[in-house]
């Protein structure tokens, strides 16, 4: 898929120059840049949000400010890093061990730190997809009334999906064993699924600012979709995927235009808290290193 993705950009962007992408980044007026930040740091407060309601559910309930640092280090330098999943885990075990969790339970975060994303972006591209469909269908020259069709069988099996997962206990699909989160959790992961990739998106769309000459519901499906790929590509931060991706899917938006407005987003969104995850980390390994040491030296 990078190959595919390197292979796009080049096709794409062979026209344009560095300078014309930095200078295009230069012109974002500063109120929706200030905007853009307003809306990141609301996305990892959200994720925050449902990192304390999944330790709640599995029993340790830890409060809100220590599943904010937690989640803050996991997703920032975990996305970076691709894998997210056992990159993040690895950094939640570094992190949760020291508050108590058992080798289960920190598993079980990691696992539950990837659903609110699938079933967010099952729902989205699902609803948008239903409710744009003549438009999609028009760019993609595909059928409308298939892609309706589809729309809609996605959202059933959505349906039935959370239904079975509502139920406490375990579901069996098949050979496949899956442990229900109950009704409770599932309804806050669906939650902060769709509302931290609305916000996420709607942060790269202020960020395009007049130049976006796209709808907001077809850039919402673009960007899932986009997203999508790039985490299914397992490269780090989807580099490369996510922007042939909507490169791809939105042609009526300028080349140079949405290559600045994807790279402030990366600024925005990954560098400036890949470095705050990373401080964070360092902070509580010399914080927790110190605390030890005074035990040592008590006793």
């Amino acid at each position: 898929m990078l190959c595919l993705a390197a292979f796009v950009l080049q096709r794409e962007l062979a026209h344009l120059s560095l300078s014309e992408i930095v200078r295009a980044m230069g012109a974002v007026p500063v109120g929706e840049l200030t905007m853009a930040i307003a809306l990141a740091l609301l996305s990892f407060i959200i994720g925050g949000w449902y990192e304390a309601a999944a330790l709640r559910a599995i029993g340790y309930p830890l409060g809100w400010w220590r599943p904010l640092v937690v989640y803050t280090v996991a997703n920032s330098i975990g996305h970076c890093l691709g894998w997210s999943v056992i990159t993040g885990g690895a950094l939640r075990w570094r992190l949760y061990e020291r508050d108590g969790l058992t080798a289960r339970a920190i598993a079980a975060m990691a696992a539950l730190s990837a659903v609110p994303f699938f079933l967010g972006a099952w729902l989205l591209l699902a609803l948008a997809a239903l409710g744009a469909a003549s438009a999609i269908g028009s760019q993609l020259k595909f059928d409308a009334g298939v892609i309706r069709i589809a729309a809609t069988v996605a959202l059933l099996s959505l349906g039935v999906l959370l239904v079975l997962l509502s139920r406490r206990g375990t579901v069996n699909i098949g050979r496949l064993r899956i442990s229900s989160p109950g009704r409770a959790l599932l309804t806050i992961q669906l939650v902060a699924g769709v509302v931290e990739l609305v916000i996420v998106a709607s942060m790269l769309y202020v960020l395009l600012g007049g130049s976006a000459q796209v709808g907001y519901t077809q850039f919402l499906v673009s960007y899932v979709a986009a997203v999508l790929l790039g985490q299914l590509s397992s490269v780090p931060a989807g580099l490369g995927v996510l922007e042939a991706s909507l490169l791809m899917l939105l042609p009526q938006i300028a080349p140079a235009s949405l290559i600045a407005a994807v790279a402030s987003y990366r600024v925005i969104y990954e560098g400036l808290p890949l470095l705050v995850g990373l401080s964070t980390l360092c902070a509580d390994e010399i914080r927790w290193r110190y605390r030890a040491a005074r035990v040592c030296n008590e006793e």
